[in-house]
This record gives C-alpha cells, structure tokens and sequence, in this order.
C-alpha cells in the first residue's frame, strides 16, 4: 500500500504578493514490499507472478513559491 501526504500553507501581505509553501512526502509509510502488477494462472489453478512494481523509497518534497 502506497500512502502519501501533502501539508501546505498560503498567505497574502498588504502588497498584490501572495507566498505559498507545502511539504509532501510520498511512501509515507515508506513500504518498499513489491506489489504484483500481472499474473497467470500456472495451470494448476494458482496465481504466477508475471511482473512486480517495486515502491520507490520515502521521498520529500519542499516548495515554495511568491506570486506578485
């Protein structure tokens, strides 16, 4: 299971600027087991794993950013 999470904030001074951050990090679990994206019955009635999709680790992503 993939989980991911975004937190941000806005805020706007006397001046047209407006400023803007948020933080997401994604694999918030940071759950690396690989999840099966194919599979073929092996001819015995049972599942065969054709293709695996491996999570990408625990990232972090900061931005920020000014509009005027």
């Amino acid at each position: 299971m993939r989980s991911s999470v975004t937190a941000g904030a806005r805020s706007s001074c006397e001046r047209p600027i407006t400023w803007t951050v948020a933080l997401r990090v994604r694999n918030l679990l940071d759950d690396d087991d690989p999840v099966p994206a194919g599979a073929a019955d092996n001819g015995f009635g049972r599942a065969h794993i054709l293709q695996r999709i491996y999570q990408a680790p625990r990232t972090f992503e900061f931005s920020a950013g000014l509009r005027f």
